[in-house]
């Protein structure tokens, strides 16, 4: 171990309030004893933030070499990893990192700018077995590993925001301090962030019970992404506006670089938005807050082509539909899964080409269908959803229906990452299973096993 001075990460982390509290919660959540956020770099691990019961001996702005831990490997592979006793795990027993550090139990989950930069990991070890490889602890990890991410590109776009601005000397006094107002303004709505980020991980430590602690903290969570999101809305707009009356009043005295600054500034604003948009979307996607009903699959599906009238029509999308099954579900959300997946199939597609469509569908019993997951007596409508686009790698099949979660590192794909989550989400919200296939450059096809009855 060894002292590392100055480090940028280790800074940044310090500016962010709820991470200590943060580690103490999934401490007090996983049992493990020593939990840390690191920066992560090919040349060192830096720990920028601890939370330490068993002494395990490294504290903040503290180092490793890097090619000791586990870590190192998830900066080329970019994959979680999780094993509750080294042990027995094939894979780590061996392991050089478990017999330099004697542990026996270990996440570390990734953490990315939301440019897709990697930053480091979210990360608990203990000398004892844990409990860790399971969805529900992954799941969390995940996502606070998304709020870290969230708060870091938020300072970060400040502090690049605010030198930019201040180095313009082409730019009136008045208007950079109205851009300079309206910073403040944001960095007292990301306070308001803080808050409430605080208050999510201070209820969590009311609950005895693990599995009981994660399922309240996922429903805090999606009201506090309600409300964050709203509360951003306005400042956000405001940005938008004042960036576009600056172009329009000092675009003959600004050079190419400062255009380029504004542009990036205008982007995130909006890429921030749709995150908004998309987040209030997951939160309403509930099953206890509507009523089921009978539903006519083709019916809504002509709805959402009349939604997508001018993407189809701009694509030259060719669509085929042979779906006649009827179900109970709640049509608002079926209504929205198709909305995600047609979206979907007309962003992907393979350039030069046009988007083909196919949408298919047959009804029996579960076990007729010979997926493990179905009731064997339960009747379902499979759903065949494919489309000859871009396609995946079939490795990423479950990948793509985390929250967040692109494939492509394509800057002209608009979008979140957030469609197949919603997706998905629906899907379980009516029982059912959905399950994805593809090849690269080869298309790709969604499975979906919805139960006809809800009264089962």
């Amino acid at each position: 171990m060894r002292k590392v001075r100055g480090n940028s990460g280790v800074h940044a982390i310090e500016q962010i309030s709820f991470i200590p509290k943060m580690l103490k919660t999934i401490q007090g959540i996983t049992g493990m004893g020593f939990v840390a956020l690191a920066r992560v770099t090919k040349d060192e691990w830096t720990a920028c933030e601890v939370f330490d019961t068993i002494n395990f001996g490294l504290k903040r702005g503290e180092g490793l070499e890097v090619q000791t831990t586990i870590c190192h490997e998830i900066l080329h592979s970019h994959q979680f990893v999780a094993f509750d006793n080294a042990e027995t795990d094939p894979v780590y027993r061996d392991h050089h990192t478990v017999r330099i550090y004697g542990i026996k139990s270990y996440i570390s989950i990734p953490v990315y700018m939301e440019d897709g930069r990697f930053f480091g990991t979210l990360c608990a070890v203990d000398r004892e077995a844990g409990n860790v490889n399971n969805e529900k602890v992954i799941n969390l990890f995940e996502l606070f590993s998304q709020l870290v991410s969230s708060k870091l590109t938020s300072i970060e776009l400040l502090e690049k925001n605010e030198y930019e601005l201040v180095r313009q000397k082409n730019v009136s006094i008045a208007l950079r301090e109205e851009i300079k107002a309206k910073i403040k303004e944001l960095e007292r709505t990301t306070k308001d962030l803080d808050e409430h980020g605080l208050r999510l991980l201070e209820s969590s430590s009311i609950i005895r019970k693990q599995d009981e602690t994660i399922e309240k903290m996922s429903r805090e969570i999606q009201s506090f992404s309600y409300v964050t999101s709203h509360d951003l809305q306005e400042p956000l707009r405001k940005i938008q506006l004042f960036c576009e009356a600056i172009y329009e009043k000092e675009k003959d005295k600004l050079n190419p670089e400062s255009l380029f600054y504004f542009e990036r500034i205008v982007n995130a604003a909006t890429r921030l938005r749709a995150l908004m948009s998309d987040l209030l979307s997951l939160s309403e996607h509930s099953k206890d807050l509507h009523v089921f009903e009978s539903c006519k699959l083709d019916e809504l599906i002509e709805l959402v082509k009349t939604d997508l009238q001018t993407e189809i029509t701009e694509t030259n999308a060719r669509i085929e539909t042979l779906v006649s099954c009827e179900i109970q579900a709640i049509p608002f959300q079926i209504r929205q899964m198709f909305f995600s997946l047609f979206t979907n199939a007309l962003k992907f597609i393979k350039a030069g080409e046009y988007p083909q469509i196919r949408i298919s569908s047959e009804c029996g019993k579960g076990r007729e269908m010979k997926h493990p997951a179905l009731k064997p007596d339960w009747d379902y409508c499979h759903i065949t959803f494919s489309d000859q686009g871009i396609g995946f790698d079939q490795r990423f099949a479950e990948r793509i229906f985390r929250m967040f979660e692109r494939l492509k590192d394509d800057k002209l794909i608009k979008g979140t990452g957030m469609g197949l989550t919603i997706v998905k989400r629906i899907v379980d919200n009516h029982d059912g299973v959905i399950t994805a296939h593809g090849i690269p450059d080869g298309g790709a096809s969604f499975e979906i096993f919805l139960p006809i009855r809800q009264d089962v």
